[in-house]
């Protein structure tokens, strides 16, 4: 496969002011994510010294902890993987970009074919791109937003989608249609399923009405963290892309 093929978007190592990301160490979960790239056939860079090019995951061994990937088109490159101590791999799935390294690889053979085999590695790093990303949250035991609004109305609304910059709100109470762009809601919790809540300030942003799914209407207010507190930051992005991939898993086995 052509190295042309492979996601060039970005490198590794990514501007920080730009992304952010967090580390999956269980094996389980490092199992299913990279199932997810198997199953959405994602062509994935590897990269081994200053040489790059492009492969794609053909399976995802639980029982060894091992994973299978394709040969090169190329008999040099094909040494090159071979030679390898350590093997770095990245590859896009929607909007996250997952990396992850690996040891050496071996060469077996997987469905009559020649194919390389690594182990599985001890970390993959999952990197979202904060400005461009945002995910809808559960419709059935929605999240939800509890608050005082700038009058000392307290308020619960459901979150209706959900990224590193801001989050949607929905509501049928017309009240929020008088709510100021600008203004500010203070100590607000975000209650994002019954274990996990994020505490902030929240700057509306934005307000249009819309129907729900029996025609009934409601409104939505986007709102602006203000600002996002780094503990709160990190909780976020792991549940925005556990989200993300969960959704593209229930879709690729729909398909």
């Amino acid at each position: 496969m052509d190295i042309n093929e492979a996601s060039s978007s970005s490198t590794p190592k990514e501007d920080s002011e730009r992304t952010s990301g967090f580390y999956q160490r269980n094996p389980l979960e490092i199992g299913a994510s990279l199932r997810n790239l198997v199953n959405r056939g994602v062509v994935l860079t590897v990269e081994q010294g200053n040489k790059r090019t492009a492969t794609r995951l053909l399976d995802v061994d639980f029982a060894r902890n091992a994973l299978i990937f394709e040969e090169i088109n190329s008999v040099s490159q094909n040494s090159a993987v071979l030679s390898s101590h350590k093997l770095f791999f990245h590859a896009l799935l929607g909007g996250v970009r997952v990396e992850f390294a690996t040891g050496r690889a071996r060469q077996i053979i997987f469905q009559s074919n020649p194919t390389f085999e690594v182990d599985f590695p001890p970390s993959v790093l999952c990197v979202q791109r904060r400005e461009y990303f945002r995910v809808h949250t559960p419709v059935v035991e929605p999240y939800l937003c509890n608050g005082t609004l700038p009058d000392g109305e307290l308020f619960s609304y459901e979150v209706h989608d959900l990224s590193l910059s801001g989050v949607a709100l929905r509501t049928h109470h017309k009240r929020v249609a008088f709510i100021a762009v600008g203004s500010t809601w203070y100590d607000v919790t975000l209650q994002l399923g019954p274990l996990q809540k994020v505490f902030l300030n929240l700057t509306v942003a934005s307000y249009r009405q819309s129907r729900a799914a029996n025609g009934e209407p409601q409104y939505i207010v986007g709102l602006k963290f203000a600002p996002l507190p780094d503990v709160a930051r990190n909780s976020l992005q792991r549940l925005i892309v556990e989200l993300e991939m969960k959704r593209r898993s229930m879709v690729c086995h729909t398909q």
